[in-house]
């Protein structure tokens, strides 16, 4: 069902109190059940489209940390990742909230992913999903935009993109968010030292996406507008010296996707994402070391002049950090044989030693025999 996003709505003829506990149905105004009507459909194109990230653990994870920022709405705002390697999270206005792959992948901790959920949770206890659709800007055009800059996301969510926060909410909405957000995660017992840290993160994405694929979630000012928000924030709390949190949960689930979105970023041709974050990104300095596989894929992919050079460099790193990783190995070999270099014999011997039931082990083989 196509998401109509010219509904003329009325000015609000009431002050919208945040909701105490899970809404029901009578609780909505007239015009906010449309929204919310709008929302489940949404909600079930997504499923349709098999967008969600296939990862029970992780998603139940995600609900996890929502229930403990949000205790009294119990499961009412639903989270789920979004298997997209683009760098972002949303909320509907009937609570379900997504993030993205490539929001899960650059995040550092799990304090860094409660301010997330933290900051689109507020948008939903406070109705901004329904008050945004009564705001000017809300209109087919601004929708249509917000369709082509959120990419396939967008697509799916259709003329709702103005009643989510997909497509950003007015300032005074988002620095509520931001206000109540700080408030839970500091109720929580986390770091809120580390909450600004999230948007810097998000700035350095910003600053190297192609326009093509960018995101209003970070688009400047709204961004840096976030900092400094938050900046105010923590200028007038009192962090606990030590917030007792457990990292090990987000260590076992959150960090191997880390793995997922540089291949999903591969298979989407966003090289330079791969190049910048492997390269000047100081959060990749502790991700596995077998990693910088990955960039010399990158280089191999994007295939400029100057990359030949730095993906043998690549492989190599890769082999020496981590050298029981058979995939460096496979490629740092296809790479030297195309040079017709003696070093590729035995690369690629170590990498049937190492991967003895590879599906391609019969072409490597071949590769290896004696020409004649």
């Amino acid at each position: 069902m196509a998401l109509n996003s010219t509904l003329a709505l009325p000015a609000l003829a009431q002050t919208i109190m945040p909701f105490k506990g899970p809404p029901t149905k009578a609780e909505l105004l007239i015009e906010e059940d449309r929204v919310w009507s709008m929302s489940e459909d949404a909600d079930r194109t997504i499923r349709r489209k098999d967008a969600i990230l296939d990862a029970p653990e992780v998603n139940a994870y995600l609900q996890s940390l929502m229930d403990k920022l949000y205790p009294e709405f119990n499961g009412a705002i639903r989270v789920r990742a979004i298997d997209d390697p683009q760098v972002n999270a949303f909320c509907l206005a009937n609570g379900s909230v997504y993030i993205h792959l490539g929001m899960l992948a650059r995040l550092g901790n799990e304090t860094q992913l409660a301010t997330v959920l933290a900051h689109e949770g507020a948008h939903f206890v406070h109705r901004h999903g329904y008050q945004n659709m009564q705001s000017a800007h809300t209109n087919s055009g601004f929708a249509v935009g917000a369709t082509i800059l959120l990419g396939g996301i967008g697509a799916l969510l259709g003329g709702l993109g103005g009643a989510s926060s997909a497509a950003g909410f007015s300032r005074d909405l988002e620095r509520e968010a931001d206000r109540i957000g700080f408030e839970r995660l500091a109720l929580a017992g986390y770091d809120v030292r580390e909450a600004p840290k999230v948007f810097e993160t998000l700035g350095k994405v910003a600053k190297i996406e192609d326009k093509s694929a960018f995101f209003l979630f970070a688009s400047h000012p709204k961004l840096q507008e976030r900092v400094e928000s938050y900046q105010e924030l923590l200028a007038k709390a009192t962090p606990a010296d030590k917030p007792a949190i457990d990292e090990a949960k987000f260590a076992h689930l959150i960090v191997p996707l880390r793995e997922t979105w540089l291949t999903r970023e591969l298979g989407s041709a966003r090289y330079k994402q791969v190049i910048f974050w492997l390269t000047q990104s100081d959060a990749a300095k502790d991700w596995p070391k077998h990693f910088q596989y990955y960039l010399g894929e990158a280089y191999r992919l994007r295939n400029e002049d100057k990359d030949a050079p730095l993906l043998l460099t690549a492989y190599r790193d890769a082999i020496a950090s981590a050298p029981d990783y058979a995939p460096s190995y496979r490629a740092l070999g296809m790479a030297l044989h195309k040079k017709l270099d003696p070093e590729a014999a035995p690369t690629l011997q170590k990498y049937l030693a190492l991967a003895p039931h590879a599906n391609d082990r019969l072409f490597v083989q071949q590769l290896l025999e004696p020409r004649k």
